[in-house]
């Protein structure tokens, strides 16, 4: 097991959460076990769509060298956005827009994260979590 896959079940074990509370929030019409099954599957495949766009954009993170050394020696930069992307998500979710509807006579409110910030920080979060470097040796030189 590589440092891949350490990265890969950290951003899993973040997004998974991240993306369940965020599908909870926005609500819409319960339709019985089918939206039970959803709520619980949508935040999987959705974390599993995020994974793989990030690993594929940072693709040549990892295997251009000179752009690989870089990286580790700023590996402070990950976490960093990773952390910048969770606050977005949270600063959409708290600039949400409400949507009112109407469900068999009872009258709903849904809150919708804000689409630009909600996105900067779909995009930021995942990033961040599969390309930071776990390691204990010191960060290579820069030349």
């Amino acid at each position: 097991m590589g440092n891949w896959f350490l990265q890969t079940i950290l951003a899993g074990a973040v997004l998974v959460p991240v993306s369940f509370v965020l599908i909870l929030n926005t609500g819409g019409a319960y339709d019985g076990l089918a939206t039970m099954i959803g709520y619980v599957v949508a935040p999987v495949i959705l974390t599993f769509l995020l994974i793989s766009a990030a690993s594929i954009v940072g693709l040549p993170l990892r295997l251009v060298r000179p752009w690989r050394v870089w990286w580790r020696a700023h590996r402070w930069l990950s976490p960093a956005l990773a952390a910048l992307g969770l606050a977005t998500v949270v600063v959409s979710r708290l600039w949400a827009t409400p949507d009112t509807w109407v469900y068999e006579g009872s009258e709903y409110v849904s809150y919708y994260p804000q689409p630009v910030l909600f996105a900067i920080g779909a995009v930021l979060l995942p990033f961040g979590l599969v390309h930071t470097w776990f390691t204990r040796e010191p960060a290579p030189a820069t030349s």
